[in-house]
């Protein structure tokens, strides 16, 4: 069995790849929304159920743009009280 060392040097960036998936879509909505900075989402599935998640995460102060892509600013897991009931 080999050794793998690695050390932090900055923040991780990368790029993946995969087909549109309701339960990876709502996981990548969530990621997003509680991560810092900005992400950029393609391949969202388009399903109600995924656009409901967005609209729960809009409520609670997340930001997402739809479109071709979906881009969201993250909240740190600041989420703000929501001022009305999630669905």
């Amino acid at each position: 069995m080999s050794h793998i060392e690695t050390r932090a040097e900055g923040p991780l960036t990368g790029r993946l790849e995969m087909p549109g998936d309701k339960s990876v879509s709502h996981r990548a909505l969530i990621f997003n929304a509680l991560a810092r900075g900005e992400a950029r989402i393609e391949g969202l599935l388009e399903a109600r159920d995924v656009e409901a998640t967005a609209d729960c995460l809009r409520a609670l102060g997340a930001t997402f743009e739809s479109g071709a892509c979906w881009r969201g600013v993250g909240m740190a897991g600041s989420f703000c009280p929501p001022g009305r009931g999630l669905d």
